[in-house]
């Protein structure tokens, strides 16, 4: 997708818009640290403004060889960006998949 700044930026996922959910963006970050957290940050807020109003964005967060830091759940969760941990996947199915 291309952003407002002209940018482009690309995301593993895009599900479509349904009757009971808006559009959804989705990366996958397998190494969650605080430069993948800036650069998926930087790339929702810069395409954010030229998607459906509505749109989610959901990120996955592996979490299979550490936990996850605090601090970046807590900066995910201040864009409005839905953090899903790998080990809890499962969850969150009906979410993603309608």
């Amino acid at each position: 997708f291309t952003g407002k700044t002209g940018f482009t930026h690309k995301f593993d996922f895009l599900i479509p818009k349904s009757r009971r959910y808006p559009e959804r963006l989705i990366r996958a970050i397998n190494n969650p640290d605080r430069n993948a957290a800036t650069s998926v940050l930087f790339s929702w807020t810069d395409t954010k403004d030229v998607r459906s109003r509505d749109s989610r964005f959901y990120v996955f967060l592996n979490d299979a060889e550490r936990p996850l830091n605090p601090d970046l759940l807590s900066a995910f969760q201040e864009y409005d960006v839905r953090t899903i941990s790998w080990s809890q996947r499962g969850e969150h199915v009906e979410e993603l998949a309608a």
